[in-house]
């Protein structure tokens, strides 16, 4: 996601009308290998380029992501359901993810040692699972 400080309706298009202008990831970096910017910083007219082949707003990934049409379903594993596991499809190696979770009392801990590890600022864990 982009953020434009820029006042509302700022060069709209390819930026957002509201300020988060959103690329999936497989795009941006299809983009950064064709234009060989890997490691080198962005100028503004790298990301009008790209925002206007695939521009999307915060709201459009979020709703595609919840209805499925784009994105992988990920299955929580082990005891009660208490992570889950993601492949890295560059390196083959396996990302054990520790989920909140009402039946293990460390999971706060499993979180944090996870966060740090791997230098995550952020965690969030929102649960969708429709009532059973």
């Amino acid at each position: 996601m982009f953020l434009n400080n820029g006042p509302s309706g700022f060069e709209c298009p390819p930026f957002d009308a509201y300020g988060s202008s959103c690329v999936w990831h497989k795009e941006a970096y299809n983009f950064m290998h064709n234009n060989h910017l890997v490691f080198k910083p962005w100028s503004t007219s790298h990301l009008k380029i790209l925002l206007r082949a695939s521009n999307q707003n915060i709201y459009n990934i979020i709703f595609s992501i919840l209805s499925c049409k784009n994105g992988k379903i990920q299955h929580a594993t082990g005891p009660n359901n208490t992570f889950i596991k993601i492949r890295n499809e560059t390196t083959d190696n396996l990302l054990q993810i520790p989920l909140q979770s009402s039946f293990n009392n460390d999971s706060n801990e499993l979180i944090n040692n996870f966060l740090r590890e791997n230098r995550i600022s952020t965690y969030l864990f929102v649960d969708i699972t429709f009532g059973k």
